[in-house]
Formats: C-alpha cells, structure tokens, sequence
C-alpha cells in the first residue's frame, strides 16, 4: 500500500457501547430542510495532517458547525489543544507529538463519555465543553439529515479506501462505492447538503477544509453516525432544538 499524506485515526469502536447509547430517532419525522447550505467558515485543523487526531477534530468542528448554524457564535481552537484532548483520550498526556504520531488513534465512543465526564477545556471559555449526544438507529440519508437539519452537523465515522485518499489527493471530490483496499478509520464532520438524492453533496470537515462527498459515498461507508451539541455554546434561541434533541436521547 502506497504512504499517504493525510492521517486518519478514527480506530473501530465498540459495538456493544455503540448500541447502549441513547438512539435518536429524529430522522423519523418529516425531513427538515430539504437543503442545508454550507456555512463560510474554516474548520479547523486539529494537527491531523500529521497526527492521528480526527476523532477530537471532528469533535470540535461538529461542535463549531452547531454554534453557528444555531447562531450561537463560534469558538476559536488551537491545534495543540485538539492534540492535547488526543492524548489525553490515549492514556499519554505527557507524550510528545513525534511520540504522539506514533500512534494509530482513538475509539470516538471512548473519547466523547471521557469529554462528557470531564469536559474539553479550550481557552477564552469560563466552562468546558460537555456534549450532549447519542447514537442515530439508522444510518440512512433521511436520518442524517434530519439531524444536520435540527443541529447543524454530525459527526460520521467512515472507512476509507484507496481510492478515497487518492481522490483527496487530486482535489476531486469523494463520489460512488468504494475502490481499492481499505486504509483505514476516519472521523469527519458533516456539515450541510445541497440535497437528498444519492448524487447529491455534503460538504465534510476534515483536514481544515471542506471535503465534498456525496450520499452514495458517505452511505457506502459509514460505521457509525453520532449527533453531538453542547448547551452552553449556544443562545437562547436555540433552546428549543436543544430539548428536541435532548429529549430524543432522553427516550427509553
């Protein structure tokens, strides 16, 4: 297999915790909106480039989208922040980041109960970040998009193959079934759509830019779907789809 410049880092999660979360079941209900326009905006890096950081990346970035598309704002987060939730979410906080690069990443379940039981603290804020999130029952297009309709983003964790880094790569965009062997785990962030048909595109946080990618691809690949948001983050209009969600997850 040919080296590739972008790392990855998103290692397969547990089943069993996957299945024990709160399932939200938003995507039953009548789709909301049919499009969401991408936001203008730059996500952010999280050193991931170089390290293995794409689960507390896509973290943040699902967590910015939200801010914003709910008009609460945005945060501003340093690469060496992100690292530094990575390594703590490895058991290594005091490694270096060459020692950090060696390393093959994190479970995503693992590392949001550690921030929802600890908290992610950033700098400028009074309060660290808390999530609220769960799981989505069904990994189809009407569910995801439900929920970047209501809350802005969620977070996907996909498969990559060889053809998926190549297209990366060239600058195209990340389209039809998977080709060539599997590279690996990615956590990315989704954050609008411009529809609902297969052929139609998402635009993807990831790298600290915006990766298109269509339903087909994301459908063709996903492992898992978790909708994640953070009250404190956001202003009191958002109150409302805040308890959406929350009651969501609250159900039995």
């Amino acid at each position: 297999m040919q080296p590739y410049t972008k790392r990855l880092g998103c290692l397969p999660h547990n089943a069993a915790v996957a299945a024990a979360l709160p399932q939200i079941r938003i995507g039953a209900a009548p789709l909301l909106p049919r499009v969401v326009p991408p936001l203008d905006w730059t996500p952010t890096p999280g050193d991931n480039e170089t390290e293995p950081t794409c689960v507390p990346t896509a973290y943040i970035n699902a967590t910015r989208a939200s801010m914003r598309y709910l008009g609460g704002g945005d945060i501003q987060v340093s690469d060496a922040e992100v690292l530094a939730q990575y390594a703590r979410a490895i058991g290594r906080p005091a490694a270096t980041p060459a020692e950090l690069a060696a390393t093959d990443g994190c479970d995503p379940l693992s590392f949001l109960a550690m921030i929802q039981t600890d908290g992610w603290w950033t700098v400028g804020l009074q309060a660290p970040l808390v999530p609220t999130y769960g799981a989505i029952t069904s990994l189809f297009t009407a569910s995801m998009a439900r929920v970047i309709g209501e809350v802005g983003a969620v977070m996907l964790a996909v498969t990559l193959y060889e053809a998926d880094m190549e297209a990366q790569a060239l600058g195209a965009p990340w389209t039809g079934l998977p080709t060539g062997g599997p590279v690996g785990g990615h956590m990315i962030a989704a954050c609008s759509y411009s529809g609902l048909q297969d052929e139609d595109i998402l635009k993807i946080a990831t790298w600290g830019t915006w990766m298109p990618a269509s339903w087909q691809w994301i459908s063709s690949r996903i492992q898992l779907a978790v909708p994640v948001i953070t009250r404190d983050l956001l202003p009191p209009s958002a109150s409302d789809r805040y308890a959406a969600l929350a009651a969501e997850i609250a159900r039995p």
